[in-house]
């Protein structure tokens, strides 16, 4: 269709100027499953994906764990898997972070939580963490008093065995309890 229009207005003398946008391009799904280390589904967590700073979408797991979400075809994306102040599980779950996700095909992005008050082993605790920093971005960007409580409290329950870790646990604590605090 469009290369006989394109003939069509190249015989006519005009112009054909074809504009495309992120709109534009198909979309591709993010899709998964989120469970603890005993391979159960962990439901009613908030999935959220981001590109250049900006959340796309996001979505929440079902009782079987799993989501969907569909997201335009473009630029590497990050998803965050944590949950929502508002919800009965907010204190339950710490947070997780995958960033630099391929975006150009439809991609599956298992996940496992660690649960607070549990401390699977030191790579599970810092992908916590690393998902708390995240959080804390975000977090600053759109000031959210009963997100910064519930981060604080869950933070509080964290074990890490080298000083380092317990200074970045300490610093976001810290952080979110001032933020929760604050006006």
């Amino acid at each position: 269709m469009r290369t006989n229009l394109s003939r069509l207005l190249m015989i006519s003398g005009a112009a054909l100027i074809v504009i495309t946008s992120d709109s534009a391009l198909a979309d591709i799904s993010i899709s998964g499953v989120v469970h603890t280390f005993e391979n159960v589904p962990v439901n009613m967590i908030e999935v959220t994906i981001y590109r250049d700073d900006k959340e796309i979408d996001h979505v929440f797991t079902g009782e079987d764990g799993k989501y969907n979400v569909s997201v335009p075809e473009g630029k590497p994306i990050t998803v965050r898997f944590d949950t929502h102040y508002s919800l009965t599980n907010s204190r339950d779950w710490h947070p997780s972070v995958v960033a630099n996700i391929d975006a150009t095909k439809d991609t599956s992005v298992d996940r496992i939580l660690l649960r607070v008050g549990q401390g699977q082993d030191n790579a599970a605790s810092i992908d916590a963490l690393s998902g708390y920093e995240f959080g804390a971005f975000w977090e600053e960007r759109s000031p959210n008093k009963e997100y910064a409580d519930s981060a604080a409290g869950r933070l509080a329950m964290m074990k890490f065995p080298i000083q380092t870790l317990q200074e970045f646990q300490r610093k976001l604590q810290d952080h979110f309890l001032e933020r929760a605090r604050g006006p």
